[in-house]
């Protein structure tokens, strides 16, 4: 909304400031949410070294402090399609996990990481052995 204020107004506009921020923050998450999509557009042309390399982008720009999403479903679930994805396009299954210790729920990758790593079962830890047998079971 565009705000309208005297030049001789000495008032002090805190909440334009802030809606300043919010509007900000606004752009900020859908710049973060376009770097996926655009990362799943190439992965879905065939140009995955491009996709990794957005992905590893979008990761870096997640793992910033303070955190640059201030909505944290939006957040997590960014985060957990990054890592997921990153896991799956550079076939590391230390992305696999971190994805899955953002959201545990998604069985399909369960049977992934159980399935096609069994060579790296020995590296996982105890909490991630306890949610594949509540999960397959």
């Amino acid at each position: 909304m565009i705000r309208i204020k005297a030049l001789n107004d000495s008032t002090n506009s805190d909440s334009s400031d802030s809606e300043i921020n919010h509007t900000t923050r606004e752009v900020e998450e859908e710049k973060l949410n376009e770097l996926y999509i655009n990362a799943l557009k190439f992965a879905s042309s065939g140009s995955i070294d491009q996709a990794i390399n957005l992905l590893e982008q979008l990761k870096n720009e997640l793992e910033a402090d303070p955190p640059k999403i201030n909505d944290l479903i939006l957040f997590n679930r960014l985060k957990y399609l990054t890592y997921k994805n990153l896991g799956l396009f550079k076939d590391d299954l230390d992305f696999l996990i971190d994805a899955l210790e953002i959201d545990e729920s998604d069985i399909n990758l369960w049977i992934i990481v159980v399935s096609y790593y069994p060579c790296f079962r020995p590296k996982v830890s105890t909490k991630i052995k306890l949610y594949t047998f509540k999960a397959l079971f």
